[in-house]
Order: structure tokens, then C-alpha cells, then sequence
């Protein structure tokens, strides 16, 4: 009963790990003089999504606020592409430095402006989410480990087989 127990209470300790660790912290864009455009969003292990567009598909670049919860908490802000099929942010972290976030909008109007060079812009927001689903993941393996302990100490010794 503790092994099933260890089992049951490290599964979501190792399945929300690795989703932090997965979750598409890097987003980056990548324009070609004149255009095509790829927004791309990465975790650790895998790309999450990667859409191209033209220059004619960009119909701009604004910031988004987000208002804190709580009275007299500050604001927050990050950059956002206007494309076709909605508003896609350019980063998946909010700053709470407006002048940080005008920074990507400027860059975005002033390349749609004059496309002549390239264009590159890239937030890496896979720190925070890489040490806090490394914990989860810690943790989700030692109890993992507890349960095979638990286990071959029942069975005499010997490491149990699955």
C-alpha cells in the first residue's frame, strides 16, 4: 500500500515537471529583408509552434498592459504582433518595465517601415520555468525512489521487476 502510495503521489510531481520544463519559454522572431516572418516558441525538450507569415499578414506591433490584481500594484506590460489570426505576444513573459516591452514594438514598426535588413528579436523566458519544474521533477523522482525502496525491502532484498 506505501508503494502504491509513493507511485500515486510522485505522478503528478513528474508530470507537472516536465510540463514546466517544456513550457515554450523561448519565443523568437526572425524577419528576412522584405519578408517571410517566423514567430517561433521553444520549451527545453521541444518547439512548440512555429508560424510563418508575410510582410503584408504584419498589420502592426502594440503594447499590451496588464493591470495588477491588487490596488496601487504596478502595471505590466509586453509586446505584441497584430497578424491575421489574432494577437501573438513576443514574449511569454510580462515586463514590468514599460520601456523594455516598447523596445520589441519599435523595432517590429520601425523593420515594417523600412524592410530592408533583418530582423531579430528573442525573449528567453525559460529560467524561471526550468528551475521550478526541475524541483517538481526532483521531488517526483525521489519519491519514485522511496517507492522502489519500500518496495525491495518487502520483497527481501532484490529489486522488485515491473
Amino acid at each position: 500500500m506505501a508503494v502504491l502510495a509513493a507511485l500515486l503521489l510522485s505522478a503528478p510531481f513528474l508530470l507537472f515537471g516536465l510540463w514546466l520544463v517544456n513550457s515554450p519559454g523561448l519565443v523568437t522572431l526572425t524577419c528576412r529583408p522584405g519578408g517571410p516572418c517566423t514567430l517561433t516558441r521553444k520549451g527545453a525538450l521541444s518547439v512548440a509552434s512555429a508560424q510563418r507569415f508575410e510582410l503584408a499578414e504584419l498589420r502592426g506591433a502594440s503594447l499590451e498592459r496588464r493591470r495588477g490584481a491588487m490596488q496601487g500594484s504596478e502595471n505590466t506590460y509586453r509586446a505584441v504582433l497584430d497578424l491575421p489570426g489574432g494577437p501573438q505576444p513576443l514574449s511569454s513573459r510580462w515586463e514590468a518595465e514599460r520601456a523594455r516591452a516598447q523596445e520589441d514594438v519599435d523595432a517590429v514598426l520601425g523593420w515594417q517601415a523600412r524592410p530592408q535588413g533583418a530582423l531579430h528579436v528573442e525573449h528567453d523566458g525559460r529560467r524561471l520555468s526550468l528551475g521550478v519544474g526541475s524541483a517538481f521533477l526532483a521531488v517526483g523522482v525521489l519519491l519514485l525512489g522511496i517507492a522502489v525502496r519500500i518496495a525491495s525491502r518487502r520483497s527481501g532484498g532484490a529489486v522488485p521487476t515491473l
